[in-house]
């Protein structure tokens, strides 16, 4: 039988590791097997406002709709992880403190190596914990953006933030 001290700190560790895991949020997209696109892929805000109504709608949620502020969060966000060549919701600073109060709510998707537009909402909306952010039913915002890095190999680095409303 262990000692007494391991089994208390067995169940304190374990609540632990399960709240650390918790709060990692979704997983990060990344596809690392597939040919990498041989430039930048340009995203469409609007194009992808239509894609992810489309698969709200399909759950009776509403639309989403672009919103410009958003959009340059996004691009910073994927800028800065092209710069890094890493897919980090960290890389610039932690997600709600690069949100500020702006928005009621607010959820990030990130992937890199996507080859189009349609691929990485594709992506994102067979990974759970990203499908969970496009149907939250609080989202009614969306910016989004690419980054390029030749040095990096998967070349195209993708930022989606939904949000809610603006905060008053």
């Amino acid at each position: 039988m262990p000692p007494m001290p391991f089994r208390l700190a067995a169940p304190a560790l374990l609540a632990a590791l399960f709240a650390l895991a918790a709060c990692m949020g979704p997983r990060v997209e990344v596809d690392p097997t597939r040919a990498p696109a041989s430039g930048p892929v340009a995203v469409d805000a609007a194009t992808a406002a239509r894609m992810v109504s489309a698969i709200r709608a399909q759950h009776g949620l509403g639309p989403v709709t672009v919103d410009p502020a958003l959009n340059r969060l996004a691009q910073q966000q994927a800028n800065a992880m092209a710069a890094a060549g890493i897919v980090s919701h960290d890389v610039l600073a932690r997600f709600p403190v690069r949100m500020g109060r702006a928005y009621t709510s607010a959820a990030e998707n990130l992937g890199a190596g996507y080859l189009s537009l349609e691929d990485g909402i594709r992506a994102w909306s067979a990974s759970p914990d990203h499908l969970r952010n496009l149907l939250r039913p609080d989202m009614e915002r969306l910016g989004i953006a690419s980054a390029y890095s030749a040095a990096s190999p998967y070349r195209n680095f993708f930022a989606m933030i939904l949000a809610g409303p603006p905060a008053e």
